[in-house]
């Protein structure tokens, strides 16, 4: 099945116009003014096909000038490599905020998917408690890769 196939499934208008990488003459108001219609029409389905066929970086790029609440929406439909990065290219503004609204499961699963310093930058915008509840869904093995030096127990050896 086709792209447009898809998009004529699940309600999103002709994507034949949008590619991967967006054309060029294609302007950050029309991705926006789709981005909104599709946010507003309520069909998360037809939200995730049209982000799949968007950079994350672009998505990223974006996000300043949606509402927070719209911000949530997208991140929340994007799969955990696609939300990582989005999350790692966006303002430390926008990423602080939508990195306190997710829950820590999800969280944990994103991490997961980010290299370790991308990780543990992106844990690092938590306080305290809310990195505990990340870490107790993130795999032994992974979390000691992920957690700062300075909160590893003085008794490990080194």
């Amino acid at each position: 099945m086709t792209l447009e196939g898809i998009g004529e499934i699940v309600g999103v208008p002709p994507v034949s116009s949008w590619s991967c990488h967006m054309a060029e003459e294609h302007t950050k108001t029309d991705f926006v003014d789709e981005l909104r219609t599709l946010l507003s029409d309520g069909n998360e389905e037809a939200l995730q096909v049209f982000l799949r066929l968007v950079r994350p970086e672009d998505i990223a790029e974006y996000l300043d000038v949606l509402s927070i609440d719209d911000r949530q929406r997208i991140v929340g439909v994007l799969d955990a490599n696609v939300a990582g990065t989005v999350l790692t290219d966006t303002t430390s503004q926008i990423r602080s905020r939508l990195v306190g609204e997710i829950g820590p499961k999800r969280l944990a699963r994103i991490a997961e998917a980010l290299p370790p310093d991308e990780a543990a930058d992106l844990i690092g915008e938590l306080d305290a408690g809310e990195t505990e509840e990340v870490f107790h869904h993130i795999p032994s093995a992974e979390e000691e890769v992920l957690r700062p030096p300075s909160s590893i127990p003085a008794s490990i050896p080194w």
